[in-house]
């Protein structure tokens, strides 16, 4: 995560002063997730999502879990959180696509890494509201993002948490 959104801030010039100074503190401040996932569903979002839930279950059992090949598309942030979006491609194995193609849209709109938060009071499950406003609209207010560019990742899906 580091060195991914440390490489892009530090040869943006499309990223303002205030910017790179809010990544520094995060950097510095030992704020970056260390060990970034992609959640699919929350425990929060059950019962709604049981169906979900289930079906991440049952991915992440069988030996091993498929490989997600994933697209790491943008950092966006505002002043609490900073987040990656992620747009999963296909995987190494027939069970993990068919998983992907079911997944409906408003999950695949949320799919992101939490990069990092301000501090510890600052629920992570925020960069996905960021992200999902971000992806329906736009960053607006207190939101910028800057793209990556083509970044590829290859993964195995946290799913849940």
């Amino acid at each position: 995560m580091k060195e991914m959104i440390g490489t892009r801030f530090g040869r943006a010039d499309d990223i303002s002063e205030e910017s790179n100074a809010f990544w520094e503190k995060l950097r510095s401040g030992d704020r970056v997730e260390k060990r970034p996932h992609v959640t699919v569903t929350h425990r929060n979002n059950l019962p709604g999502e049981s169906e979900l839930w289930d079906q991440c279950v049952l991915l992440q059992q069988t030996d091993p879990p498929p490989l997600f090949r994933m697209k790491f598309g943008s950092v966006v942030w505002n002043d609490r959180v900073m987040a990656i979006s992620v747009d999963i491609e296909n995987a190494d194995r027939a069970e993990g696509n068919e998983f992907i193609s079911s997944l409906p849209d408003h999950v695949k709109m949320r799919l992101h890494i939490t990069a990092a938060t301000r501090d510890a009071k600052v629920k992570p499950v925020e960069a996905m509201a960021l992200v999902q406003s971000w992806r329906g609209q736009g960053v607006g207010g207190d939101g910028q993002m800057v793209k990556l560019d083509d970044v590829f990742g290859y993964g195995r899906l946290a799913g849940l948490s």
